[in-house]
């Protein structure tokens, strides 16, 4: 299985992430009521709009449904 990772906003966006078009599942993380969940996407639960950075690498644009996901709450670190 090839994945790829994203930070999402609040809106459950996230641009230029790697290869995220080609990829079979998304890890995401984001911060929600002041700590940071975790959850991974099936790649046909991702929207993927594709870009390129300079060099002409995929570099896309993903936006998933947050609030429909399994996300786990990260533990904190010391």
């Amino acid at each position: 299985m090839v994945r790829t990772a994203a930070v999402l906003d609040a809106d459950g966006t996230a641009r230029h992430v790697p290869w995220a078009r080609s990829v079979d599942a998304l890890v995401a993380v984001w911060e929600a009521d002041v700590t940071w969940r975790v959850a991974e996407f099936a790649r046909a639960d991702v929207e993927v709009t594709e870009a390129a950075n300079l060099a002409s690498m995929p570099r896309d644009h993903v936006r998933v449904d947050v609030p429909r996901s399994r996300a786990r709450r990260c533990p904190p670190t010391s």
